[in-house]
């Protein structure tokens, strides 16, 4: 994931230089490089508090792998990079509940979805003030082919957020039953 994400910097550093992105657009500040982060420590660390927070966060990130945002085809470093990423977001929070025994509680996630939101906040503020699309929440960004436009595919993504989660948490709250019989 360190390799994925530093590559993903420097791919994109690259491709600032020749102006076909702005490279303030794509600093670390999505929520996959932050579950990316978050995850590199919790693996590193073997911290649970910081499994708890980002779960949600790689959770969601399964979202990017069914509509993934790319402007590359398959010939792109982006496209493959993505798709590695992501997956490996998926391995290493299942790697860390079924190896360590990491399952977030019901308080765990609510405190993780009100950082979200924090985070939603501050990310939109960003969006308008350095006209960027972190999150993909700013104005004229659409993450989804599908999705309404600005601002009501806000509503959209957190329901998205919201029951893909639940599904998630569900399953490993079934799985983590079964374990402990």
């Amino acid at each position: 994931m360190i390799f994925g994400e530093i590559s993903f910097i420097t791919w994109n550093f690259i491709h600032s230089l020749n102006g076909d992105v702005r490279f303030i657009n794509t600093l670390p500040l999505q929520l996959c490089s932050y579950a990316i982060i978050g995850l590199i420590i919790t693996l590193i660390l073997c911290n649970k508090k910081v499994y708890n927070y980002v779960y949600i966060f790689g959770v969601v990130s399964f979202l990017a792998l069914l509509f993934p945002n790319l402007n590359h085809g398959v010939n792109s470093f982006r496209y493959y990079q993505l798709y590695f990423s992501h997956s490996l977001l998926m391995i290493a929070l299942f790697y860390m509940y079924k190896i360590h025994g990491f399952y977030p509680k019901k308080d765990d996630l609510i405190k993780s979805f009100v950082f979200l939101q924090i985070l939603i906040v501050i990310s939109l503020i960003l969006n308008v003030i350095l006209n960027t699309d972190f999150l993909f929440i700013g104005p004229g960004n659409k993450p989804i082919d599908f999705a309404w436009d600005w601002p009501g595919h806000m509503i959209q993504y957190e329901f998205f957020m919201v029951v893909v989660y639940f599904i998630f948490y569900k399953i490993l709250k079934k799985l983590n039953e079964v374990q402990n019989g």
